[in-house]
């Protein structure tokens, strides 16, 4: 399980892999997590800073994108 910044733990923690898909549920309201989605149907809580919105991404570019530090 995830731990937030005070110590507690998430108990609805998700488990993602680099370059899944998931719907966000729950936006962070500060505390470093999101709520998500996955397409299983299962749901929980992921760190923020692990997701990236691919929408931002211009639909026509054909390099590899660098997502960040997982």
């Amino acid at each position: 399980p995830g731990q937030g910044s005070n110590g507690c733990q998430y108990v609805n923690a998700a488990s993602i892999s680099v370059g899944e898909c998931v719907d966000i549920l729950e936006d962070d309201h500060g505390d470093g997590w999101t709520r998500i989605q996955k397409s299983d149907g299962s749901s929980g809580f992921v760190p923020s800073s692990y997701l990236r919105n691919d929408s931002e991404i211009p639909p026509t570019s054909s390099q590899p994108i660098e997502s960040g530090r997982f």
